[in-house]
């Protein structure tokens, strides 16, 4: 792994190591291809291999991105999306293919899979698909993985961004962890305009029944964000951010779940299959909080709202911020770079010990921590440190 720290200290300059520049140069001036054929070693003589080059360019390009902001004396709050406990992920950004990404960090992947192309397409110029009738999405093998994390922690979150094709049809599934309609996790589905949902426990039937069966008339033709959580007590629907039902009915542990497939769109046991646009689906391995649902609900459906850093204007801006694949400053992929991902943190430190974390809003130092990942392990890790007083205006031209 490389790993290496560049900090500033009170008394000298800002400035960036001949391995920062390098590395930095590689992705914003002549690309990942380029650097890797150009630098064979990085310090010291030490061989990486291309992997390692092209993480370390990753790692400071949005290192020097990140020092040109402006230091903020207040505590760094997590920007973006909620990224922790999230077991599957799905932006719906390849654009192309029979494949939709799982772009969790939670292994294995789970990509979900075109199970009828012909009735499942690409939404031309943004992020979704679009599901007309008989279509469906799947994934049979590594959903697993969801069942096996929420039932160790016994609570889930599921969380949708769509499009309704139709407010007059019959019940049909939106997404579900489930066989058939008999045997299943969950199920979160659409019945005219009104949404509904099922958990299986240890104290329903195989089928999630008894479970909660809330349904709540708000929808319209329109795009809405739709978020259930269950916390082993309850069941809470969120539309557009804000509470819209809930029930104890489920109360219970998620021992009994079963390693189902996820599926999109369409269950066997419904006689309706859903249509419309699908934007984004995610799952989490816990119950979210309100605030944290209001947060994805404020980022919207489009990964250009959750990766578009142009208007970041300060260091705490970056806290939480995680990409994947990584992307420009206008959150465009950068090419070369679609198999790894990217995550910042920063965190308020003593002036004299920036190992040692601060609690309190106002600070005179920060680290920021830049960590770039393929395939889940980790390439390259840059820290560098931020003073209060020292300005962006003293650091010398790295050179991109």
């Amino acid at each position: 792994m490389t790993k290496y720290s560049s900090t500033q200290t009170r008394g000298r300059k800002a400035g960036f190591s001949l391995v920062e520049v390098i590395v930095a140069m590689g992705v914003v001036g002549v690309g990942i291809v380029a650097v890797l054929t150009a630098v064979a070693t990085l310090s010291g003589g030490a061989a990486y291999t291309a992997d390692s080059v092209a993480a370390a360019a990753l790692a400071g390009s949005m290192m020097g991105e990140v020092d040109t902001r402006a230091f903020e004396a207040d505590t760094p709050k997590p920007t973006g999306r909620v990224i922790d406990d999230l077991v599957a992920y799905y932006p719906f950004t390849d654009g192309a293919g029979m494949l939709a990404s799982d772009r969790s960090r939670a292994t294995p992947l789970a990509l979900l899979e075109f199970y009828t192309p012909a009735q499942v397409k690409w939404i031309p110029g943004s992020n979704g698909v679009t599901i007309a009738v008989n279509g469906k999405l799947e994934n049979s093998q590594e959903a697993s993985k969801i069942s096996s994390e929420c039932a160790k922690s016994d609570q889930v979150t599921v969380e949708v961004w769509f499009e309704p094709g139709s407010l007059e049809r019959g019940e049909a599934p939106i997404i579900s962890c489930a066989t058939d309609s008999g045997t299943v996790n969950f199920v979160l589905s659409q019945q005219e305009d009104g949404l509904r949902f099922y958990i299986r426990t240890h104290k329903t039937n195989a089928d999630g029944n008894p479970a909660t069966t809330t349904l709540i008339r708000h929808l319209t033709k329109e795009v809405a964000h739709c978020v259930v959580t269950f916390d082993g007590t309850w069941v809470s629907i969120f539309l557009d951010g804000q509470p819209a039902g809930g029930s104890n009915l489920p109360a219970g542990n998620l021992s009994s779940w079963a390693d189902h497939p996820l599926r999109v769109a369409k269950l066997s046991g419904f006689d309706v299959n859903w249509i419309g646009n699908v934007f984004l689906i995610a799952i989490y391995s816990r119950a979210l909080t309100p605030e944290e649902i209001q947060k994805n609900y404020a980022v919207g459906p489009s990964p250009s709202g959750l990766y578009n850093r142009a208007g970041y204007d300060d260091i705490d801006d970056y806290n939480g911020y995680a990409d994947s694949p990584p992307r420009a400053e206008d959150g465009s992929t950068i090419t070369g770079a679609e198999q790894f991902s990217r995550t910042v943190d920063v965190v308020n430190v003593a002036p004299d010990d920036i190992a040692a974390q601060q609690d309190w809003d106002s600070t005179d130092a920060k680290t920021i921590t830049v960590r770039v990942y393929k395939n889940y392990k980790l390439l390259a890790e840059l820290v560098r440190a931020r003073y209060r007083g020292v300005s962006t205006d003293d650091m010398p031209d790295p050179g991109y």
